[in-house]
């Protein structure tokens, strides 16, 4: 059980279950100063539903991702569970393949108006875990950018149309993510050979700068100002700290480890930014880093 936790990176899965959460809150929030008809409320049974087809998607890219690598890790040295032994590579791929005709398939009995969306998800999915190193430089970034939005759009969709998502400038969020995502990748491209603390500044201070994009439509500027500056504090201490070191690949992991740990932050400002009560997105990021750092203790997400 410890090495299928390990291969699925269960430490992120709390980030994937408060994309569905936070989008729909966060939608939820903007329908209804937007003057939409909120008495239903949220459909719970739909939000769990989207939920548990993005943790399928998640923990199968996670595997298949494992299964494309075998050699790269096992050439870095990496004890990962396909790698050492613990689980079959057959059966780990295998077990991504399942877990996607999950999705597909929670997703055509319980939420078929969203389909496409998922479908597009899984397949934007499987093309970066099976891409050649080649387009995973050219187009990896991109790729993850979008599937990360896509992720948290599933979440919005349980309360909006895609139409309604443009309407009431929710896609900023969306925006806001993707960006985020664009240069943790680019820091993570680093992983294998290291580089100059000064250099590795540069991608984590452009991670803090992802929020900005929705300053144009922020309608509660004090608590989405006040979270925006701890939350770029907490980024920068370190790397600010060791700007003029060498960062090994070990330090560059760690930073790496540390922008995925701040990933939630990005819908929970979206949240800060919106008419959504503050103690939503408060609460709801104490939840969600709370687990999040307990399960990294165990199962560091490498």
């Amino acid at each position: 059980m410890m090495a299928w936790l390990q291969l699925f990176r269960i430490a992120l899965a709390p980030s994937v279950i408060w994309d569905g959460i936070a989008g729909t809150l966060i939608a939820f929030a903007l329908y209804s100063s937007h003057g939409g008809n909120v008495e239903a409320g949220i459909d719970l049974g739909r939000l769990c539903a989207t939920i548990t087809a993005m943790l399928c998607i998640f923990h199968a890219g996670m595997a298949w991702n494992d299964w494309r690598d075998i050699a790269i890790d096992r050439a870095a040295g990496r004890k990962r569970p396909l790698v050492d032994g613990r689980i079959a590579p057959s059966i780990g791929f295998l077990a991504g393949a399942i877990l996607f005709g999950a999705a597909l398939g929670i997703t055509a009995i319980w939420l078929p108006e969203h389909l496409s969306v998922v479908t597009t998800l899984c397949a934007l999915v499987a093309i970066y875990d099976m891409s050649g190193k080649a387009l995973r430089v050219v187009a990896g970034p991109i790729l993850l950018a979008v599937c990360r939005m896509l992720s948290l759009s599933l979440g919005m969709l349980v309360v909006l149309t895609p139409l309604d998502i443009l309407r009431t400038n929710a896609h900023w969020a969306l925006l806001s993510y993707g960006m985020y995502l664009l240069f943790l990748a680019r820091l993570a491209s680093h992983e294998e050979e290291g580089l100059p603390g000064h250099r590795g500044v540069i991608p984590v201070a452009a991670c803090t700068f992802a929020p900005a994009v929705m300053t144009s439509a922020a309608e509660s500027w004090i608590p989405f100002l006040l979270g925006w500056i701890i939350f770029s504090a907490w980024m920068l201490r370190p790397a600010l700290r060791d700007r003029h070191m060498e960062w090994s690949p070990a330090r560059v992991q760690q930073e790496v480890r540390r922008c995925l740990m701040g990933m939630p932050m990005i819908p929970a400002l979206s949240l800060l930014s919106s008419p959504a009560p503050t103690w939503w997105a408060v609460g709801g990021l104490a939840a969600t880093l709370s687990v999040s750092r307990m399960l990294m203790s165990s199962f560091p997400p490498e």
